[in-house]
């Protein structure tokens, strides 16, 4: 029987034939440690996204900017970013990008890659944005509200700069119609409307209690909500509160202080011509005759009103002013301007200054004309796109070559390295050439200074064009700044849409900064006069030219729909405007952008200490 027992296998116990479990102390550890799930972290990027399209055109709700950074800044507070957080935080980023900018496509197809390029580089503003506010707070230990505004504004300011800068839609901007918080622009640049803007934001996303980040789904399953989320004590709140009511308080109550200031003397009265057409790439060569005799035809309507300027948009005078080096051959000019008949070079009957100064002899007055330059020189081909000053009797006395070229439009990046590019352009491999010299046009007593197209909407450029116009003092005589900034600028490529409103916005926030007026003379509108405040003001007279082509067309007689408070768009027209002279100064103008680039130098240290601590304790450091 013993030897039958031996002999009788061994039964299998429970424990070898069930997995073994692990401990739970291991489990919940796992589950603390788990990511928090995806979509309340994208729900939230893209609120964001939406709210802040919303705060500028076509919708144009301001108030909206001040709630567009909270969902993002919430993302901050998280002591563990949520799954595929900063892949959603791009993708939030060109959700609102590419509606943003889609007026880019419609001057033509070949500008679609160039839009889509544009808008996914932008998109990655978000995710950095996002990346370095979390760095500063939860490794840093900065305040939200020191460390969101200080990272958003430098991310503005590298914006505005890399690759000839794109300033458009800071968050400053959709602030424009609250008159008052923008005049602190002549302090520091719009990049102060942001700061506040974002300060604000950052305060009210404080305020969010941490019982709130587990109803959006943006903790873990298991976790303890205390050290989950990064919560600030109640007077810690109470104090992120007041100080940002204090800013705003302080902001609008300077706006306020300098508003009562604009004490604007008389100035010259100008006559800003805008004609409606669409612009295209392959335009039709038989229009041109047509663009110049109304322009030369709506010139003629400005003229009962005695104007002391007339302004024609950029690039409507449609026929290009032939510069040639002397000693030039035929043979020459026609390799460098194959497209361009060698006679035309030769025949004073098409000779564009003899055309121009025959116009301002019969407006009786100084003509500002947008114009493209063909200069034939002994290096070659050069074109640029020119703003001339013709006066009566003397003809062309002066012209500007516009300096800040558009990326695709005007000129292609990184060409000569990556060739492909070139497809990315309507134009290919022509490209139009930088000026180098800051003009000043002398129209009577006045100074203006010409300005071509985006150059207004780029802070740093009208700021120095400004500073190197002044007149040096002399013994006996002080410097003299410009009396008025002129626009030139050809918005026929984008047909209708949001970006002719945006553009206006964007230019007015440089009349604040420099707290110079200034006059746009806009193909397909909105032309417009802008007073040192910013403020779009009503002209004097408002001369419809369609209206008198087809008198069943409605009356048009202000810059505005009564009926919509819309802009007019898209109409022939001209508009006569008095210039209010603004006396008063403009630390920005003295100092630059020396906040903003305090911001970006902030950051920069932030980022450069925070990666010198996770190298020297990688095991402490919280993810990120």
């Amino acid at each position: 029987m013993s030897s039958a027992v031996q002999d009788r296998p061994a039964r299998p116990t429970v424990a070898s034939s069930l997995p073994v479990e692990r401990p739970v102390s291991e489990i919940i550890a796992r589950a603390r440690t788990a990511p928090p799930p995806i979509w309340g972290g994208w729900a939230l990027a893209f609120t964001s996204a939406m709210l802040l399209y919303g705060s500028f055109y076509p919708l144009n709700w301001g108030w909206l900017g001040w709630l567009a950074p909270v969902p993002l800044l919430l993302l901050t507070r998280l002591a563990r970013p949520t799954r595929w957080m900063y892949p959603g935080l791009w993708l939030a980023g060109a959700a609102f990008w590419t509606p943003a900018l889609q007026w880019m496509r419609l001057g033509d197809p070949s500008m679609i890659p160039a839009w889509l390029a544009l808008a996914f580089y932008l998109a990655c503003y978000f995710p950095v944005a996002i990346g370095l506010i979390r760095m500063a707070v939860l490794r840093l230990h900065v305040p939200l509200a020191v460390a969101a505004p200080t990272v958003w504004v430098a991310g503005e300011y590298l914006r505005s700069h890399l690759m000839t800068g794109f300033g458009w839609y800071l968050a400053g901007h959709s602030q424009h119609e609250f008159t008052a918080m923008v005049q602190m622009s002549d302090l520091v640049g719009v990049y102060g409307v942001s700061f506040v803007v974002l300060l604000s934001a950052a305060a009210l996303a404080e305020c969010v209690p941490a019982t709130w980040f587990s109803r959006m789904r943006l903790l873990p399953p298991v976790c303890d909500v205390s050290t989950a989320v990064k919560t600030l004590s109640p007077r810690g709140r109470i104090a992120s509160v007041l100080t940002s009511v204090l800013v705003v308080s302080a902001a609008s109550l300077y706006g306020v202080y300098r508003l009562e200031q604009g004490a604007f003397t008389s100035g010259p009265r100008v006559a800003l011509v805008q004609g409606d057409f669409q612009s295209q790439v392959k335009q039709d060569p038989q229009a041109a005759e047509h663009i110049y005799l109304t322009h030369v035809q709506i010139t003629g309507l400005t003229v009962k009103h005695r104007p002391d300027v007339i302004v024609w948009p950029e690039t409507m005078l449609p026929y290009p002013l032939l510069l040639a080096e002397e000693g030039l051959t035929r043979a020459a000019l026609q390799e460098q301007f194959p497209q361009t008949p060698v006679e035309l070079w030769h025949e004073p009957r098409a000779d564009v200054r003899l055309a121009l100064r025959d116009r301002a002899e019969q407006a009786g007055t100084s003509l500002i004309v947008g114009v493209l330059t063909q200069a034939a020189t002994r290096e070659g081909a050069r074109r640029f796109n020119s703003a001339v000053l013709v006066e009566p009797e003397r003809g062309v006395v002066g012209r500007y070559d516009k300096i800040h070229l558009v990326p695709f439009g005007e000129y292609l990046p990184l060409q000569d390295w990556l060739p492909f590019l070139e497809h990315a352009s309507p134009y290919g491999k022509t490209s139009i050439h930088p000026g180098e010299q800051v003009h000043v046009f002398r129209a009577r007593e006045w100074r203006l200074l010409p300005t071509i197209c985006f150059e207004d909407t780029v802070p740093h450029l009208i700021r120095r064009m400004i500073a190197l116009a002044a007149t040096p003092p002399t013994e006996g005589a002080p410097s003299r700044a410009i009396d008025c900034l002129v626009n030139l600028t050809n918005d026929g490529w984008f047909r209708n849409s949001s970006e002719q409103e945006q553009h206006l916005v964007t230019a007015a926030f440089r009349c604040i900064e420099t707290r110079t007026p200034m006059v746009r003379a806009v193909n397909t509108g909105i032309s417009a006069l802008i007073d040192g405040n910013g403020i779009v003001r009503e002209p004097v007279a408002f001369l419809d030219y369609d209206r008198l082509l087809d008198p069943a067309e409605p009356p048009r007689t202000t810059l505005r729909d009564p009926h919509t408070g819309r802009y007019h768009k898209s109409l022939n027209a001209a508009l006569i405007v008095d210039v209010p002279l603004d006396p008063r100064g403009s630390l920005y103008l003295w100092w630059g952008d020396w906040f903003a680039a305090s911001c970006l130098v902030l950051t920069l240290a932030a980022l450069g200490w925070s990666v010198v601590g996770r190298l020297a304790a990688p095991a402490s450091a919280s993810p990120i």
